[in-house]
C-alpha cells in the first residue's frame, strides 16, 4: 500500500509539472502572437504614412507639368515652377529611397556588409548633394572631419542614416541658420553628430521621435517629411551594431548623433 500511495503522489506531481509547463508555453505563445500583431499594426501604419506622403508630391509634379505643357506661363513663372518641380522631384526621390530600403529590410532581404568606412567620404557625398537645398534656404553647412577616421559600418546604410539626419536638419532650420557635422573617436567608438540651430523638437514629442506614433510635420519653409526616416535610421543603426540618439531644445536647436565601432581598438 505504501508503494502504491507513493507512486500516486509522484504521478500527481508529474502531472502538475506537465500542466505548469503547458501553461507556460501557452503564455509564451500568446505573448508572441501579441508582439506579431503589434508589429503588423506598426507596419500598416508606416505604409499608410508613406502612401499619403508619396501621393502629395506626385500630385504636385503632375500639376506643375500640366501647367508647363499648356504654355500659359511667363518666363518668370516658368522658372519658379521649374524650381518647385526640381524640389518636389528631389523630395520624391528621397522618399522612394527610404521606402524601398525599409521594405527590403522588413522582408528579410536586407544584407549588412560591415567593412571599414572612411567617415569623411560619406559626409562629402551627402554634403555635396545638399548644396542646392542649403543654398536655397540660406543655411550654412559646415564640417571638418579627419580624413583617416574610419568606422566599421555598412557604407550604404550609413549613407542613408546620415542623409536622413541632414535632411531633417535642413528641414527644421530657418534661413540664416547653421548645420554642423562632426565626428570624433572616443576609445573603441566613433560618434558622428549633426547639429542644427533650428526650431528644436517639442518636449512632448521627444519620447516618440523614433516610433511610428510620430506624425509627419512641415519644416520652416513648408517642406514635407521624408516618411519612415528616423524609424529606419534606428533599425539601420541596430543592424550595424551602432546606436542613435539626440538632444534638443525648442527654439534653440537639435543635435542627432550616431555611435559606431571604430576600426582602431
Amino acid at each position: 500500500m505504501e508503494i502504491v500511495n507513493k507512486t500516486g503522489k509522484e504521478q500527481m506531481h508529474g502531472e502538475t509539472n506537465t500542466g505548469a509547463a503547458a501553461d507556460q508555453q501557452i503564455k509564451q505563445l500568446q505573448e508572441r502572437v501579441h508582439a506579431l500583431e503589434q508589429m503588423n499594426l506598426e507596419k500598416n501604419k508606416l505604409l499608410s504614412i508613406v502612401s499619403h506622403d508619396l501621393r502629395s508630391p506626385i500630385d504636385s509634379i503632375k500639376s506643375y507639368l500640366e501647367l508647363l505643357a499648356e504654355n500659359v506661363l511667363t518666363s518668370e513663372e516658368r522658372a519658379q515652377v521649374e524650381g518647385q518641380l526640381a524640389e518636389q522631384t528631389r523630395y520624391t526621390s528621397d522618399l522612394l529611397t527610404n521606402m524601398l530600403s525599409w521594405v527590403k529590410s522588413q522582408m528579410g532581404g536586407v544584407t549588412v556588409n560591415l567593412v571599414p568606412v572612411k567617415v569623411k567620404e560619406v559626409v562629402d557625398l551627402i554634403a555635396g548633394n545638399k548644396l542646392t537645398s542649403v543654398a536655397r534656404k540660406g543655411i550654412k553647412l559646415t564640417y571638418s572631419i579627419n580624413s583617416s577616421l574610419e568606422v566599421i559600418a555598412d557604407f550604404d546604410m550609413l549613407k542613408i542614416v546620415l542623409r536622413n539626419l541632414v535632411n531633417n536638419a535642413i528641414k527644421f532650420t530657418k534661413p540664416g541658420g547653421e548645420i554642423t557635422i562632426k565626428a570624433e573617436r572616443k576609445g573603441s567608438e566613433v560618434t558622428i553628430s549633426v547639429t542644427d540651430t533650428g526650431i528644436g523638437i517639442p518636449a512632448d514629442k521627444q519620447e516618440e521621435i523614433f516610433s511610428t506614433k510620430i506624425h509627419s510635420t512641415y519644416g520652416t519653409d513648408n517642406e514635407k517629411g521624408i516618411g519612415l526616416g528616423l524609424v529606419m535610421c534606428r533599425e539601420f543603426m541596430h543592424y550595424q551594431n551602432g546606436k542613435i540618439g539626440f538632444e534638443s531644445t525648442e527654439n534653440v536647436g537639435t543635435r542627432f548623433y550616431i555611435v559606431l565601432p571604430s576600426t582602431l581598438r
